[in-house]
C-alpha cells in the first residue's frame, strides 16, 4: 500500500479515531525522558503551598485567558500548573526580601500567561518593578520541535489583551533574542529576574543564557524552561548546577541565583 493510498484512508477517518491513533504512536515513538515528562506531569501537586495572594493571581489570570483564549486557554504553556507557579512564588518571595522592586526579563512570552502570572504575583507583593517582554512573534508564525502550535502576530495581539486586562504594563521587544538581549546589553539595562524561555534547540539557549548574565544583577535569579524536553537546555543545567545555586527545580523548570 502506497503513502498515497494511506493519506485518503486517514483523511476519511473520523477525527475521533484520529486522535487516538495519533495517542498510540506517539505512545510507541515516546523516547524514555518523554514518557518520563509524561508521568511527571500526570503527578498530583495540590500538596504545594501557595500563598493566598498567590492563589487569587492564579484566579484572576486563569479568568482573564478564559475570556481571550476559551476553554482551550491552556493549550501550550502550562504556566498556571501548581509546581509551575510554585516556582514563581518562591522566585518572588526570594526577591522580594531584599529588593524594593523587582525588574523581570521574559525570552519567549507566547499567549502570556508566564508574563501575566509573574507580573501578578509581584505586583501582589508590591514589588513590581519593569516588565519586558522579547519575542519576534514572525508573521508566518513559528513551530518549534514536535511542537504544532503556530505562534505569529495573533498570538501576540491575545498577549497583549491579556496583560491589559490585568493591568499589566509589559514593554514588549519583537525581535529575536539575540537582537532583543544585545540591544538590552547596549542599552545599560539589568534586570533581578530573567525567564529563559525562548528557542530552546541549536546555539539559541546557549546565547540566551550568556547574554542573559550580562543583564541579570548580583544575587539576581535565572529560571532555565523545559530542561527536561530539549537536549540543547539540558547542557545549560548542567553547566548551571555546577556554578550557581540553586534555589528551585521543578519537572519543567529550574532557578538559580546567580552572583557576580
Amino acid at each position: 500500500m502506497n503513502d498515497d493510498i494511506l493519506k485518503r484512508i486517514k483523511r476519511k477517518l473520523p477525527e475521533s479515531i484520529k486522535k487516538i491513533a495519533r495517542k498510540v504512536v506517539d505512545g510507541i515513538c515516546a523516547s524514555p525522558a518523554e514518557r518520563q515528562i509524561k508521568w511527571l506531569k500526570k503527578k498530583n501537586y495540590s500538596y504545594l503551598p501557595l500563598l493566598r495572594t498567590t492563589e487569587e493571581s492564579m484566579h484572576n489570570v486563569k479568568i482573564a485567558a478564559e475570556t481571550i483564549y476559551g476553554s482551550n486557554w491552556n493549550f501550550y504553556s502550562d504556566a498556571l500548573r501548581r509546581e509551575t507557579v510554585k516556582i514563581f512564588e518562591t522566585c518572588s518571595q526570594y526577591l522580594s526580601a531584599s529588593h524594593q522592586t523587582v525588574n523581570y526579563l521574559e525570552i519567549g512570552s507566547c499567549q502570556g500567561l508566564s508574563m501575566s502570572i509573574i507580573g501578578s504575583i509581584l505586583n501582589e507583593a508590591h514589588k513590581l518593578g519593569k516588565l519586558i517582554s522579547i519575542d519576534p512573534y514572525f508573521e508566518g508564525g513559528y513551530t518549534e520541535h514536535k511542537n504544532e502550535v503556530v505562534i505569529n502576530k495573533t498570538t501576540k495581539g491575545n498577549a497583549l489583551k491579556l496583560y491589559k486586562m490585568l493591568k499589566l504594563e509589559v514593554n514588549h521587544i519583537e525581535e529575536i533574542s539575540s537582537i532583543g538581549l544585545k540591544n538590552l546589553v547596549i542599552g545599560g539595562q539589568s534586570f533581578n529576574l530573567i525567564y529563559i524561555d525562548g528557542a530552546h534547540e541549536g546555539m539559541s539557549p546557549l546565547e540566551d543564557l550568556g547574554l542573559s548574565l550580562q543583564l541579570i544583577t548580583h544575587k539576581g535569579i535565572i529560571m532555565l524552561d523545559d530542561y527536561r524536553t530539549y537536549p540543547d537546555v539540558k547542557v545549560l543545567k548542567t553547566l548551571c548546577d555546577r556554578h550557581y545555586n540553586k534555589i528551585a527545580e521543578s519537572w519543567k523548570i529550574a532557578a538559580y541565583k546567580v552572583c557576580k
